[in-house]
């Protein structure tokens, strides 16, 4: 079998209501791994292998999903023309009566009759009960026969949809709908009156004509409510799984009645009023063990925006004890026309006391504690409680709660909402689009945004309102207004799962970013906020896993587990994401599991493969493109990073922490720029953001913009995370530009804000060497050190300190020190060379300064440092190449300028040693050390 005939296959057998949804899903996965492994082998063998299929329906599906012809019985008054139709029972065709030449819908079922007497009995006598039924909602029976050893029923051939075909497909609202299934349960009252039982009620058996008129179809199940036992007790576990009645699996809760009928109808609103259906499981004995064990989440736990009446409702019909349940449909039909005409409803919600005792009574273990429970109570309660358990009438009334919003306001706001949410799943699914923009994102988000903000002017205690607009502002890229909505919706109702499992998983995300910052500073200060954020996502993801609403997809549930562990920390994340990858394969929601693998896994190779699977799975997941970029840059792969960073900006330009960490990269790569445009678009996006004026002024600092870089440094002082980089970065520049005074304030103000900034410490000591207090120096550098021994620059700083105190024995040792933690250190290299040359050992310096060249940037001090070696050496034209290779890097380096000039008038070159000489003393700083040096070196040059 081909691979598309298996999917034409399965989706005729879901159709048919033959096999369920989670049935198919976990018949395919099956096959799927079956064909990975090399194996020849199709879905009609698994599900015949699994009995979930006998071979006749098989034969059957396999025809129909094929296109072939059916091979019709035949009948003397009846000619079959197709076939409309099959169930596990019985197959349906359209027929035409010769006699009365009028079309029938044909029921024939499938076996043969003379095994069976009793079962030839049992089908004329329940016939015979239908026949004698007389409704407009219910489909009329015109005869049942018997032909050639075939049993069938003639009945009335209704052109119309599905019921949940017809809801969708006419866009009904809830009071339409809700009328609809008021007519209906008219119909099914109407069979209870004349003793027949339906047992199968479903969407797929009802039907709606065009003219809007329901009518109930296939009592092929129903059986007479006086019927004996010894006809119908075979029978009693026949229906549809997702829409069975506890007494219908297990005879000891009780025996089939109408009441029977009611949880089926009350199952059918369920599914009209939420678009999901109160118990769902993967086959159907889990749907069995849930329909016995577990009540259903009430419908406004799903949808929120649902009248309390209706709620009460549908919780009445779903009881398991079926004398909980109304008496007959009659009775549930006049309870929703009551809400229908705004008058009181008999249906109420149960007590506190009583959902916990149904609880209790399912589940041995909690009865002890349930008891304690409502002993505490009993005042209160008790005489509710015993009520839930007698149950012979229906709920009592339900006095009218206030309202902040009128029935009119409340049915146009949801209305809005069923506009706005076809509309705000076709913006997420574009998002998964390789070829997303966020122009156009944000276009089709306005769709769905603009009638979302309307329902909520009409109804502002909605909360299904106030998530959906959390939904689309976190789309357009505003995470802090959807947070906003998310808590909106949870201060209406704490029990709306949907918007906390939202917020939770928003929580993860902002604590998770706040972790990967430019610098270790930035990282060290952003750490307390992380925490906080981490176990406020936790608390979150707890509560919302406590009750299925919002969660009822599984991989969805897997997700937040899997997040949770991620936040706590307890190792468990990368083993709960690995196993639903490995039970819910690459599809949708994969790519979040991914990205969790790639956060809780070592080592790096290992990390990147995870996020490299998320990101095939949905290129515009920005989190996994975060996550690779700071990972690639980690590991010295900035074009990678710059790769991941540009795609996540194109979806989604607002990501602040996106944008600071690519201008990181783009400065340490010389794109200025370009550092600078991100840096500000960052800023723009949260002017209150203060590592992203840090950046800013780091950027004014590489290009020599020293007013500009300090006005950034005071703006981001305002931001307590950021103040002391931003205080320690401005201190360094006032220091550099002479103002020692200032710089000493804001170097002190750093380390008092955080004693244990190694970097603020460090500078401070440089301060104390320009200000002439090597002393005071050498302790600031002990203090850097006692905070950090493996920190090279400290040891270099502290080297400078040891040789102004004449400690040169103590200076080589550090910068020995500083060279062995990092090769790279280019300041050691250079520092240790220059003192080499003071001291006599040119080969030795220069091969220092050389080094020094290798390992760091080609910064103008170390070209300027390398030009002093080879004049030392008295190779002038090489100096002078050196100087001048520092000036072009730098053309305002007043030290290089005057060593190039000094050089020149060395070399016979006075009036190019003129030029440099004045222009170093033109860009020089006030105060500059080497002043009177380069105007007496001018005035030689001038006399020549």
């Amino acid at each position: 079998m081909k691979h598309g005939d298996d999917k034409a296959l399965g989706r005729t057998a879901v159709e048919k209501g033959l096999l369920a949804p989670g049935e198919l899903e976990d018949c395919l996965r099956s096959l799927a791994a079956c064909r990975a492994r090399g194996e020849v082998a199709s879905l009609a063998q698994i599900l015949l292998k699994r009995g979930l299929l006998d071979a006749r329906s098989l034969a059957e599906l396999l025809r129909e999903a094929a296109g072939l012809p059916p091979d019709f019985p035949s009948f003397q008054r009846y000619e079959v023309e197709r076939k409309l139709g099959s169930g596990g029972m019985a197959v349906v065709y359209l027929a035409r009566d010769r006699a009365l030449r009028r079309p029938v819908a044909l029921k024939v079922l499938r076996d043969p009759i003379e095994a069976s007497d009793r079962r030839r009995l049992r089908f004329q006598r329940e016939a015979l009960a239908a026949a004698r039924l007389s409704h407009p909602n219910l489909v009329t029976v015109y005869e049942a026969g018997e032909e050639d050893g075939r049993l069938y029923l003639a009945m009335e051939y209704v052109n119309g949809r599905p019921l949940d075909r017809y809801v969708a497909d006419h866009k009904l609202g809830l009071e339409e709908r809700v009328a609809l299934l008021e007519t209906i349960a008219r119909g099914v009252h109407a069979a209870h009156e004349g003793g027949v039982i339906h047992r199968d009620l479903k969407p797929a058996n009802i039907l709606v004509t065009e003219a809007g008129e329901p009518k109930v179809v296939d009592f092929g199940l129903a059986r007479l409510e006086e019927g004996t036992t010894a006809l119908t007790g075979t029978q009693a576990k026949l229906g549809t799984p997702l829409y069975m009645a506890p007494e219908q699996i297990d005879r000891k809760i009780g025996a089939l009645s109408p009441r029977t009928d009611v949880y089926a109808l009350g199952v059918v609103l369920y599914e009209l009023l939420t678009g999901v259906r109160p118990h769902q499981g993967e086959s159907a004995t889990a749907v069995f063990a849930k329909i016995l064990r577990e009540p259903p989440e009430p419908p406004r736990r799903l949808v929120p925006a649902l009248p309390r009446e209706l709620d009460a409702i549908v919780l009445a019909c779903l009881e398991t004890d079926p004398r909980a349940r109304y008496r007959d449909a009659g009775a549930l039909a006049d309870d929703l026309a009551r809400h229908l005409a705004g008058a009181p409803v008999r249906a109420r919600p149960a007590s506190w006391q009583a959902r916990l005792w149904r609880r209790a009574k399912r589940n041995r273990a909690v009865l002890v504690w349930a008891v304690a429970a409502l002993a505490v109570g009993v005042a209160g309660g008790g005489w509710a409680v015993q009520r839930a358990g007698k149950g012979d009438s229906a709920p009592e009334p339900m006095p009218e709660e206030g309202r902040t919003t009128s029935t009119r306001e409340r049915e146009a706001a949801i209305r809005d909402l069923e506009v706005a949410r076809p509309a705000l799943d076709r913006a997420i699914r574009y998002r998964r689009s390789r070829d997303a923009t966020h122009e156009e994102l944000v276009r089709r988000v306005d769709v769905a945004q603009a009638p979302i903000e309307e329902a909520i002017r009409l109804a502002p205690d909605l909360a299904a309102a106030h998530d959906l607009l959390g939904i689309a502002w976190e789309l357009k890229g505003w995470p802090d207004k959807a947070e906003g909505c998310w808590r909106a919706a949870l201060s209406i109702d704490p029990s709306y799962s949907p918007a906390r499992f939202r917020l939770g998983r928003l929580l993860v995300a902002r604590s998770y970013q706040l972790t990967l910052g430019t610098s270790q500073e930035e990282i060290d200060s952003n750490r307390p906020e992380a925490e906080r954020l981490s176990k406020e996502a936790a608390s979150e993801l707890e509560e919302a896993m406590k009750s299925s609403p919002g969660l009822e997809d599984e991989i969805e549930r897997a997700i937040a587990a899997a997040q949770l562990a991620l936040v706590r920390k307890d190792g468990r994340a990368l083993e709960i994401a690995s196993s639903a990858l490995a039970r819910f394969g690459d599809g949708e929601g994969a790519e979040a599991l991914h990205w969790i693998a790639g956060l809780a896994q070592d080592p790096a190779d290992l990390r990147l493969a995870s996020l490299d699977r998320a990101i095939e799975i949905a290129s515009n997941f920005v989190l996994a493109r975060f996550a690779r970029a700071s990972l690639r840059n980690a590991t010295s792969d900035a074009p990678g990073a710059l790769e991941d960073y540009d795609a996540l900006l194109a979806i989604d330009p607002r990501f602040v922490p996106a944008r600071i960490n690519r201008a990181a990269i783009l400065l340490a790569r010389g794109d200025l720029d370009g550092a600078l445009a991100d840096a500000e678009a960052a800023s723009a996006v949260d002017p209150a953001y203060g590592w992203a004026h840090v950046v800013s002024g780091n950027v004014r600092q590489a290009r020599g913009d020293a007013k500009g870089a300090i006005e950034d440094y005071t703006q981001a002082v305002g931001d307590a995370r950021a103040a002391p980089v931003a205080l320690k970065n401005r201190g360094y520049v006032r220091m550099v530009e002479g103002d020692h005074d200032e710089a000493r304030r804001d170097l002190e103000e750093a380390v008092r804000l955080s004693p244990g900034y190694v970097n603020a410490w460090i500078d401070l000591g440089a301060l104390s060497i320009l200000q002439g207090d090597p002393r005071a120096a050498l302790a600031d550098f002990e203090q850097a050190l006692s905070l950090d021994p493996q920190s090279a620059l400290a040891h270099v700083h502290r080297a400078d300190a040891r040789k102004a105190l004449g400690d040169l024995e103590g200076a080589f040792a550090d910068w020995q020190e500083a060279i062995r933690l990092d090769a790279k250190c280019e300041r050691a290299w250079t520092n240790r060379g220059l003192a080499r040359l003071a001291a006599g050992d040119l080969p030795g310096g220069l091969a220092d300064l050389e080094q020094a060249l290798q390992v760091g940037p080609r910064t103008a001090e170390a070209s300027n440092n390398r030009g002093i070696a080879r004049a030392m050496m008295g190779d002038l034209p090489a100096a002078i190449e050196g100087f001048s290779e520092a000036i072009g890097l730098d053309p305002r380096h007043a030290g290089a300028l005057y060593n190039r000039g000094r050089a020149r008038l060395l070399s016979g070159d006075p009036p190019g040693a003129i030029d440099d000489l004045q222009e170093a003393l033109r860009v020089a700083p006030p105060g500059w050390g080497l002043g009177e040096q380069a105007r007496a070196l001018l005035d030689q040059a001038r006399k020549k």
